[in-house]
């Protein structure tokens, strides 16, 4: 919101682009990037921002042995790696400026994206648990409040959709 406002005080003068990642994942083998998060997260739970919802989950599924299945669970956890994101954000600065008096947002999306109802594929030996069930063992693991209760609300919101995202999907946004 701060570069939003900024650009209003402006009087939309000043021209800003702000990215907006998915899920930032280390460098490295950019086709590993699921497994290789999850690793991470399972070796040093300190590498993982604590309200970044993909890793966390990811995280806390492993921590657990277990991932939540749900009818109102759909769509993607989409990942980005580190390497990408800044490769676009050089690309962008390269450019400069396109439209003077315009706010410009530029969607950084990566190739990786988990299904949500093959989470179980992605974690070895996980089983599979209601919502309610796998917020309850989160919660009693150490994850954020916030989030042990977005996955609460799975019950009783009954949908929680994350939209699976594509390079070719996002060129329109």
């Amino acid at each position: 919101m701060f570069l939003e406002k900024l650009f209003q005080y402006s009087g939309s003068l000043w021209p800003i682009c702000i990215h907006r990642p998915a899920s930032v994942q280390p460098d490295g083998d950019d086709d590993d990037v699921a497994n290789k998060t999850t690793s991470m997260s399972a070796a040093d739970p300190s590498v993982i921002p604590h309200l970044d919802l993909t890793d966390t989950l990811l995280h806390y599924c492993r921590l657990m042995s277990c991932v939540p299945v749900s009818l109102g669970l759909r769509g993607s956890l989409n990942q980005v790696s580190l390497n990408c994101v800044v490769q676009d954000m050089m690309t962008a600065l390269r450019m400069g400026p396109t439209d003077h008096g315009k706010l410009r947002y530029i969607h950084e999306i990566g190739d990786i994206n988990i299904p949500l109802h093959q989470l179980s594929t992605v974690i070895p030996n996980a089983v599979e648990v209601e919502p309610l069930e796998w917020a309850r063992r989160a919660a009693a693991a150490g994850l954020d409040t916030f989030l042990v209760e977005l996955f609460r609300s799975v019950v009783t919101e009954r949908n929680l959709v994350f939209p699976t995202l594509t390079r070719k999907n996002m060129n329109s946004v």
